[in-house]
């Protein structure tokens, strides 16, 4: 009866120690599922913003597309202006270069015309005469052509530096 004891009270030790090592298993996988929760919200809070970001930069590159596509568009009309105010700019210099032999011609062969019904003695000065006359004209010529094509150029220079601003404003 005595070892009936003694194996009934270490029949109930084992039991107690039983009990004992399964609350203590319970409440670890209690507090093992508990962080497996915590982490798994984490997760999707951290899945949630990586979906928002993602959907944030593809709106970003959409607006950055079609913004490349104006500035594409801006940049090949203010090269077309570039190029057709260039034009315009050799045509006024070719159309100078026009006016300029225009007026020699007539000035020049009255000089000569009138040289050659000089007599010969007083022609040599009346020569120096003419050709100096000659050149004060062609001077006096070309003085007001470049006159006027310094204005035109001056008004499509500034016409051009108004439409460079405003291309480097808008690329800004």
């Amino acid at each position: 009866t005595v070892a009936l004891m003694d194996e009934r009270k270490t029949l109930i030790e084992t039991v107690k120690s039983d009990e004992k090592k399964v609350e203590y298993l319970s409440k670890t996988v209690k507090l093992e599922q508990a962080r497996v929760m915590e982490v798994t919200e984490k997760l999707i809070e951290e899945s949630k913003k990586l979906l928002k970001l993602k959907s944030e930069m593809e709106t970003k590159v959409e607006t950055l597309t079609v913004e490349k596509g104006e500035l594409s568009t801006k940049l090949a009309y203010e090269t077309d202006k570039a190029e057709d105010l260039n034009f315009r700019i050799s045509q006024m210099k070719k159309k100078l270069d026009g006016f300029e032999q225009a007026d020699n011609l007539p000035v020049r062969n009255s000089v000569l015309s009138d040289l050659g019904r000089m007599p010969d003695p007083n022609r040599k000065e009346d020569n120096k005469v003419k050709e100096l006359s000659f050149e004060i004209e062609r001077l006096k010529n070309r003085l007001k052509q470049l006159e006027v094509v310094e204005g035109d150029l001056m008004k499509t220079e500034d016409q051009y530096d108004v439409l460079e601003k405003k291309f480097m404003t808008e690329q800004e």
